[in-house]
């Protein structure tokens, strides 16, 4: 099943290849966050084809950065890990939302603080503000992928996804980070994932990402 699961994702990484547009938003839905690793490759090796810089900003409440999850390594939980493997640099990905790890992630990011994490937590605490600039500071001269995972939202927001976890982001705050970073930075590409429509309650997650995206 797995060499199944890694034949489809080529699939999707050709596809998408062909497919890119770098003058363009190019926009996609889950799903699982699983479906961001044949994405963020396809648009590394366009980028890189053009020798420009490229970076990601994850939006989630989980770093996703397990070498292995669950018995696989193209689990939901693995797409930045395989994003760096693949030729991504660590200072160049950010995690904005993040509040809740694997042990292994932990370990991972104690030994690489190069990835700018912004905590759940911190955000909560203190407001958007130095997260925002660092962003802007940060990423003005990259092509940005940004991987939004509905779950990065607090439960009472986004009630319909495969993991929720507790002590989120308020909805609006999410919008002015994602705002920001189409205002201020150049986004050629987007996945917005794990909104999961059986779980959902009177459909509140689906028009969150709706109008979010709107």
């Amino acid at each position: 099943m797995l060499g199944e699961s890694c034949r489809y994702f080529e699939n999707i990484k050709k596809r998408v290849y062909q497919n890119i547009d770098l003058n363009k938003l190019n926009l996609y839905f889950g799903g699982d966050h699983s479906v961001a690793i044949p994405l963020q490759r396809a648009f590394f090796d366009k980028v890189k084809e053009q020798n420009k810089k490229i970076a990601i900003i994850h939006i989630d409440a989980h770093p996703d950065i397990c070498d292995v999850y669950d018995g696989s390594d193209i689990s939901h939980a693995c797409p930045i890990r395989r994003a760096i493997d693949y030729g991504y640099l660590e200072e160049d990905i950010t995690l904005i939302g993040i509040r809740a790890y694997e042990l292994q992630e932990v370990e991972y990011l104690n030994k690489h603080p190069e990835i700018k994490v912004f905590k759940a937590s911190g955000i909560n605490e203190s407001g958007i503000s130095k997260l925002l600039t660092c962003l802007k500071e940060k990423y003005k001269d990259h092509l940005i992928y940004l991987s939004y995972d509905i779950d990065a939202n607090d439960p009472c927001f986004a009630p319909g996804t495969g993991t929720p976890e507790p002590f989120g982001l308020d909805s609006k705050v999410t919008l002015e980070i994602i705002k920001f970073i189409f205002k201020n930075l150049n986004v050629v590409a987007m996945d917005l994932v794990e909104i999961a429509p059986p779980l959902d309650s009177n459909d509140l997650t689906s028009w969150l990402g709706l109008k979010t995206l709107y």
